[in-house]
């Protein structure tokens, strides 16, 4: 059986190759004469930058040239695209389910037949063979060792990239189709995390061994930690900034503090539970509005108040780990600590950073969000409940509308209000990675010089002037500065 799948997949990978021949030979290769023509250009910027003195980033010259082939090389295993979301956007879908193989294996025949095959062999192998050995570029790796660790790291993440396109066609799938939204924000992660949107030098750099400060600040740390790895040790167990701070008196009212909201929580959720079980079986049985109004109304003031319980049980531990990470005893940038407030708690690094005409804005935001979530929750679970009742098969329960909607129409109102609620959520994480990037490019920019000092001047200098006739030639000027 494995076997005859794997000659199936072999099959459909041949078939989906041939049938990029059928519009012609420079149709098939355009594409990979634009990506050479790039490809060149960013070499020959790279050698004039390193032949310059540039900073490359702390890579040599040979090791900057190998890594951009490899971009080049294999960036269509980078960045996996099948043709999954374009099926369920034409409506070809179901193609994939007739051939006598699984899904899985027939996305990936057709990617590795319509996609890979062609740019290996047009593109991919006269790039690493040919042309990067006339350029100069390294191409074989240090040791058969590092070859191997390439080798299997790219295995990984080819794995990992179907996965990934899995998970963006399974979300275009739970919006309803929504193919264009789906790529849209496929597109705009891989902008952010590719270093296309954001360079990547505006990001908080990382935690260099030779950077860390090396002062012994606890009995039980040799060197302060990094602040990002504390602040995350401190998510999973709250104390330890106040550990590492060497803050000991904070550790017992941290425990104090969030034990107390814990203890309040599991008080009240128990009593809520079994009112709301009262409420269901009430509703479940067609009772009317004088049974059910007090059992409501209890309910509703046991949920507020284990609601509270629950909010105190998130402030107590955000705060203990934000805590730490404002009294973090090391040599950390305003701009490091900006955006770990914000990654935090939203809103804590614009505050760090002065802002505070943004903190309504943002806490507003997330609350508006927050509330529309909830919102369209209730409403999914409320028309979800009734449909469920209306389609049990028991005569003995009824819905809250007692049969006037069909199933149809429930489950329209069902589905609505889950979309909603799931782009709710989708547009909350947009709104909480663009506070941290806010926090930490506001605290960038509190460094900028904005000063009233407009001037211009005047200084001598020297002009290298080269031509075909005289060839390099000096010649005295004037060079006119503006300071704006």
């Amino acid at each position: 059986m494995v076997k005859f799948r794997l000659r199936q997949g072999y099959s459909t990978m041949i078939i989906c190759f041939k049938q990029n021949f059928e519009g012609g030979f420079l149709q098939n290769i355009s594409e990979h004469i634009v990506l050479l023509a790039r490809f060149v250009l960013m070499i020959w910027i790279w050698k004039a930058l390193a032949g310059a003195g540039a900073d490359l980033g702390g890579l040599t010259g040979d090791e900057l040239l190998t890594y951009t082939l490899i971009s080049f090389v294999f960036r269509w295993q980078m960045n996996i695209l099948t043709p999954a979301t374009s099926s369920l956007w034409e409506g070809s879908v179901l193609r994939f389910y007739h051939r006598p193989m699984p899904v899985y294996m027939g996305y990936a025949a057709e990617t590795i037949g319509r996609r890979w095959l062609p740019v290996w062999l047009f593109f991919a192998l006269p790039l690493a063979l040919l042309i990067a050995p006339v350029m100069g570029i390294p191409v074989l790796p240090a040791s058969a060792a590092y070859g191997g660790y390439f080798a299997l790291s790219m295995l990984l993440s080819v794995i990992i990239g179907f996965g990934i396109d899995m998970l963006f066609v399974s979300l275009a799938i739970r919006l309803k189709n929504a193919v264009w939204i789906a790529t849209r924000i496929r597109e705009s992660a891989y902008d952010l995390l590719s270093g296309a949107a954001i360079p990547f030098a505006l990001f908080p750099e990382p935690a260099r061994r030779h950077e860390r400060d090396t002062t012994r600040y606890s009995f039980f740390f040799a060197d302060t930690m990094p602040l990002s790895r504390m602040s995350a040790i401190s998510l999973v167990v709250p104390g330890f900034s106040q550990l590492h701070n060497k803050q000991y008196w904070k550790i017992p009212l941290a425990y104090a503090t969030l034990g107390a909201s814990i203890y309040g929580f599991t008080q009240t959720n128990k009593p809520y539970k079994e009112t709301r079980r009262i409420y269901d079986d009430l509703i479940a049985h067609g009772a009317d509005r004088d049974e059910i109004n007090p059992v409501q109304s209890r309910m509703i003031r046991q949920n507020t108040e284990r609601q509270l319980m629950m909010a105190a049980i998130y402030a107590s531990w955000v705060y203990f780990v934000a805590d730490g990470a404002v009294n973090w005893p090391g040599s950390a940038s305003s701009v490091k600590k900006a955006t770990t407030l914000s990654t935090i708690l939203p809103g804590a690094g614009q505050f760090y950073n002065g802002s505070y005409w943004k903190l309504p804005i943002v806490v507003g935001a997330f609350a508006s969000f927050g509330y529309m979530i909830d919102w369209n929750n209730r409403g999914f679970q409320r028309f979800k409940t009734a449909l469920d009742l209306l389609t049990d098969g028991d005569e003995t329960t009824v819905d809250e509308f007692d049969g006037h909607y069909t199933p149809e129409y429930l489950r329209n109102l069902r589905n609505s209000y889950r979309r909603n609620r799931d782009l709710c959520i989708i547009v909350t994480a947009g709104l909480y990675i663009l506070n941290i990037i806010d926090a930490h490019a506001d605290a960038h920019l509190k460094d900028y010089d904005v000063s009233d000092d407009l001037s211009m001047s005047f200084e001598p200098t020297t002009l290298n002037l080269y031509t075909m006739r005289s060839g390099r030639t000096t010649l005295p000027g004037v060079s006119l500065s503006f300071r704006f």
